[in-house]
């Protein structure tokens, strides 16, 4: 993984460090402020729309 460049070895302290690389995703605090509000389509009061169940099914996955 040194050859590689994914790992080197920090010239003080001798430890490997990392390299990460960048990623494209955006990461979410706990407000989810970016998920739009929703009206009741089957007037059950636990509705919820999909996109927001597909966020909380992703997030516990």
């Amino acid at each position: 993984m040194i050859s590689e460049g994914k790992i080197r070895l920090n010239p003080r302290t001798e430890k490997p460090e990392y390299r990460l690389e960048p990623v494209k995703t955006q990461l979410l605090d706990s407000n989810w402020t970016d998920v739009p509000g929703y009206t009741f389509k089957w007037k059950y009061p636990t509705e919820n729309s999909e996109q927001l169940l597909e966020r909380i099914i992703i997030a516990s996955s």
